[in-house]
């Protein structure tokens, strides 16, 4: 079984759960949190468990968790009395950030207490570990920008992304944050790559992101 963590209110979730046809794949959204089963033993995996929809499922039955939720947000607590939402908002993060950690089965990628999607760079910080890897970088962008996602090492990138030198180049930066899926953006136009940041939760939903996932999930 995948589980895939998300936002109700992004459909980049429900899509790559679309795209596994054969086999079980669930959404789990911060509403999801305020069901009766979650549990988490500290030390004790085997005893964690989670709430989705009317299941309630042993944390041994997950294959893999893509988690694609940056952090719990007000928004995502419509069913929250608005003067407890920011509280709500903290605690269910905190909670998913620890509950994530103690999960053994693969989870792409780790939290860190910056991000559940693993990651939580500034711009100036993608920046600066862009120029270590060779890569330059910038800060201020505003413009649009291409898009590319990295799953295990290898770029999967879209019509509008398919330049070698940029695939290199994200493959490179993602090495070096030691991430195994992440989406990074560039400047979009010729001559040297020039990256300007990461979207917040990695952009997962294609059909050759999802085939990468496969891929990757079943060689480990």
């Amino acid at each position: 079984m995948l589980l895939i963590l998300g936002s109700a209110f992004d459909n980049e979730p429900w899509r790559l759960a679309d795209r596994w046809p054969g086999r079980d794949a669930l959404v789990v959204t911060p509403s999801d949190l305020s069901r009766p089963g979650w549990r988490l033993r500290r030390g004790q995996p085997a005893h964690t468990r989670a709430a989705v929809g009317d299941r309630l499922i042993r944390a041994d039955e997950f294959d893999a968790v893509v988690s694609m939720l940056p952090w719990v947000g007000l928004h995502d607590l419509p069913h929250v009395a608005e003067r407890d939402r920011a509280y709500v908002a903290g605690e269910m993060s905190a909670f998913l950030l620890a509950w994530l950690q103690e999960l053994e089965c693969p989870v792409l990628d780790r939290p860190t207490p910056l991000s559940l999607a693993g990651c939580g760079r500034w711009t100036a910080e993608w920046a600066t570990l862009a120029r270590s890897a060779g890569v330059a970088g910038e800060t201020g962008w505003t413009g649009p920008t291409i898009d590319v996602t990295v799953v295990g090492g290898r770029a999967i990138a879209d019509h509008a992304a398919a330049d070698p030198a940029r695939c290199n180049a994200a493959e490179a930066i993602a090495a070096a944050a030691g991430r195994t899926l992440v989406t990074l953006q560039f400047k979009p136009h010729g001559g040297e790559p020039v990256l300007v940041g990461s979207t917040a939760r990695p952009a997962a939903g294609s059909q050759a992101a999802a085939d990468a996932l496969q891929g990757l999930l079943e060689s480990q």
